[in-house]
């Protein structure tokens, strides 16, 4: 294509605009991408209008009955030989069922013979019958029998989804209509069509561009639900295509390479974006856009509020959404020509204040709706707005203002919809094989849709993973394992291995940590027979790379284990298929000797709990390792379980040590070590402490205010203090049996923690206790250094 040069602009639309020279189309359409690449100015303003004006100048000529040759020839583009091919003699039939008439044409080859609107009467029945008679009427009173027709071509409704284009109008499409799941005067056009066609048999019957047709890009289906996602958008889309293919016969363009906006603004509102040769992104005329009598996109909190008040049924709902809404709703008229008149001629102030705001609302939402699907990479070339309003000046005017694009928006005030379904039968005469096969297109959209849908059903995580901001203390079991996941991006993934690793629990817990695409927060090391380990693997479809997965074959696991650990092959232990004794025993015996003389090693248990009941997790030591401590050996529990809190940023927790009261009482000795214990550390600025208390002056406020308890801890705890290992394992299997509580529950003390899962526990369970692992190993490990 010649360049243009902006110097000559002035120059070509004046001479355009004074029919100097023809407006040729590759012409306009430079004109128009140098206005897209101008800046906002003076000239760009006078450019625009001057080229909006043009446009429509041609689109009004167009409408002409003695040009819609130029029309046909405009659709039909690069298929122009083929149209050629059609006998001049030919008759083709289009039909448009709407609300108020039935549109009705019929060409001879590409001449208009009859182009009518015909209304329907008010308050009777207007079913596909009454409307084939009107339609048999029209032809009889020009001499038209139905034996002369080669072809009718129809709008059709709610249709099963399938890409557009045309489409031979079969016994199933006929079935699916009379099915439809939408009450719309589309729906009649396929029955009015094979009706007409009833008396003659070879009369070719097509629909194009169908209410139900669905063209939109994947990420335009998805909404904010798991498991829903749109199939199907009701639009005038026979519309909105013509349309573009108009802009595009006068601009010059290739529709397949063009981008252009285009809204539809009548009864119903919708707006589409044409990019690639179909329509990506749509604001359908039901559950987006307020039309003259839907009320488009109700906000979820307005109408769940209205339920929940008993104000408004769902029956109710489906009637504003569909048939009672919009403009009849907000006005009582659902006709906007009807409201402005009214507002210039007899209304009062506060009744043209609210039909301002009424239109005010309808603008707006239809600017929004162009702003919203251009949203895309790409400028669209052309932005038109068609139907009734497009013929106000004022509400083009503030939609107008409310689109800040750098290209033309135009009213577009003719319709070519007849033309279209025209062209298109005329086409497929010529050429049957251009034809889409309905049965086939659904069954192709389905499989489409069923694999989007596999991809959308795709499971991510085994539960939500919250994100933790930094600094901020973990809320629940997912947050351990999402900062335990940032950790392991921030620090690389610690080496973990598994002490026994024929074991289909702690392998399960290990695939769950090393899940390509999910967490892949540690490496692990499955240390035991190989053959076992090997089959386990093999069933869980674990890839043993030797590098996420590695297996250490040895008879002696626990020995392996702990050579593997001291010299510094693994940074953590986790029990797989082996006593915990045994593993205990010689996990003390190995970090003992790996500690200078002067240090000294404490382990003990930590458990997390997320407690569906309770507001914030809950740690509890300890349950599983330390029978019967002493008042020395809960003074180190409880810097053990501080230390979890810190991993878990809990700033200053709250602990609580446990006794069955929550007064001192002499005959119940943990009661008299508790304030002991209290007391003797009650000046640390790195927690707060009590004791005694009972379990449900710990963790109830409501308890606590009824018993008058006076301290600090009032139903709040952050950490529980268990008596003895008895208490503890009681507590414990209370609140993961009866309570349904999430755990995840390391030993600490050590260098390093070490990781112990229990064979009742669940797979998130049993991952959030790798990630708690982690998140102390990090502490201890890597961030001193």
């Amino acid at each position: 294509m010649e360049k243009i040069f902006p110097q000559d602009i002035e120059n070509l639309l004046s001479k355009i605009e004074s029919r100097v020279i023809p407006c040729e189309p590759e012409t306009l359409g430079r004109v128009i991408e140098h206005l897209i690449n101008m800046k906002d100015c003076d000239e760009y303003r006078n450019i625009r209008r001057r080229i909006e004006s043009i446009l429509i100048q041609e689109i009004k000529g167009l409408a002409a009955p003695e040009n819609s040759e130029k029309v046909f020839q405009l659709f039909a583009a690069e298929e122009m030989e083929l149209l050629s091919r059609t006998g001049k003699d030919e008759l083709t039939l289009s039909v448009i069922p709407q609300n108020t008439s039935t549109k009705v044409a019929v060409y001879r080859g590409t001449s208009t013979l009859i182009k009518e609107d015909i209304p329907l009467p008010v308050q009777q029945n207007t079913d596909a019958d009454f409307r084939v008679n009107q339609i048999r009427t029209l032809l009889g009173n020009n001499r038209i029998s139905l034996e002369m027709i080669s072809g009718i071509a129809v709008k059709g409704g709610y249709l099963h989804p399938a890409e557009g284009g045309t489409f031979l109008v079969d016994e199933e499409m006929i079935k699916d209509t009379l099915n439809s799941p939408l009450e719309h005067p589309s729906n009649l056009g396929i029955i009015i069509g094979e009706r007409l066609r009833s008396r003659k048999s070879d009369i070719l019957l097509t629909t194009t561009d169908p209410v139900s047709t669905d063209e939109m890009l994947d990420a335009e289906r998805m909404l904010g639900v798991f498991g829903y996602f749109r199939k199907g958008s009701g639009a005038h889309y026979l519309n909105h295509r013509s349309i573009a293919k108009i802009l595009c016969g006068l601009t010059g363009r290739r529709y397949e390479e063009s981008i252009f906006i285009t809204t539809h603004a009548g009864g119903g509102i919708s707006t589409a974006r044409h990019q690639s040769g179909k329509i990506t992104a749509v604001m359908n005329a039901f559950s987006d856009m307020p039309g003259s009598n839907r009320a488009g996109n109700i906000p979820i909190e307005v109408v769940l509020e209205e339920i929940k008040n008993g104000r408004i049924s769902v029956e109710e709902l489906k009637r504003l959404i569909y048939n009672e809404g919009g403009l009849l709703s907000l006005a009582g008229t659902n006709d906007f020509k009807t409201l402005l008149d009214f507002r210039d001629m007899g209304s009062s102030d506060i009744q043209r204040q609210k039909i301002n705001l009424i239109i005010s609302f309808f603008t707006r939402a239809i600017a929004k709706s162009v702003m919203t699907v251009a949203a895309e990479k790409g400028l669209p070339f052309i932005i038109a707005v068609s139907g009734g309003l497009s013929r106000s000046d004022e509400i083009m005017r503030l939609i107008y203002e409310m689109i800040h694009l750098n290209v033309p928006v135009i009213p577009f005030c003719e319709t070519f919809d007849l033309e279209l379904l025209a062209t298109e039968n005329i086409l497929s005469r010529v050429r049957p094989e251009r034809l889409q096969d309905y049965s086939k297109e659904k069954l192709i959209f389905s499989r489409n849709i069923a694999n989007i849908r596999k991809t959308l059903d795709a499971k991510l995580f085994d539960a939500p993973v919250l994100r933790v901001k930094p600094q901020m203390p973990a809320r629940c079991i997912n947050d351990i394992i999402f900062m335990a996941k940032e950790q392991a991006a921030k620090y690389g993934c610690p080496r973990i291995g598994i002490v026994g690793g024929n074991n289909e629990e702690a392998i399960e817990a290990a695939n769950l940590a090393n899940s390509e695409g999910r967490f892949r927060i540690a490496k692990f090391l499955l240390i035991g027979p190989f053959a076992e380990i090997s089959q386990i693997a093999w069933d869980y479809d674990i890839l043993i790379d030797n590098d996420n997965f590695t297996i250490v074959d040895a008879e002696n696991p626990v020995e392996k284990s702990m050579s593997l650990y001291k010299n510094g092959v693994v940074n953590m232990l986790m029990k797989g298929a082996i006593m915990t004794e045994q593993i205990m025993r010689s996990f003390i015996e190995t970090t003992k000797s790996m500690l200078s003389p002067d240090e000294k090693v404490f382990l003990s248990h930590v458990g997390v709990f997320e407690v569906p009941a309770y507001p914030k997790l809950l740690l509890i030591s300890d349950a599983a390792i330390n029978p019967a401590p002493n008042k020395n050996a809960k003074k180190k529990i409880i810097q053990n379980s501080v230390s979890v809190a810190k991993a878990l940023n809990i700033k200053c927790p709250k602990i609580a040590i446990i006794s069955a009261v929550e007064k001192v009482n002499p005959s119940v000795l943990s009661s008299v070590e508790a304030k002991e214990i209290a007391d003797e550390l009650s000046g640390s600025s790195e927690f707060i402490i009590e004791g005694p208390l009972s379990v449900d002056v710990a963790i109830n406020p409501r308890i606590a205010e009824e018993k008058k308890y006076q301290g600090r801890i009032r139903g709040d705890a952050d950490i529980l203090i268990m008596p003895d290992i008895e208490a503890g394992n009681i507590i414990y299997k209370t609140l993961t049996v009866s309570s349904h509580a999430k755990i995840a529950g390391v030993v600490v003390g050590g260098k390093v923690p070490l990781i112990l899962t229990s064979r009742g526990d669940t797979s998130q369970s049993k991952l959030a206790s790798i990630s708690l692992g982690i998140l102390l190993y990090t502490l201890m490990n890597i961030k001193k250094t």
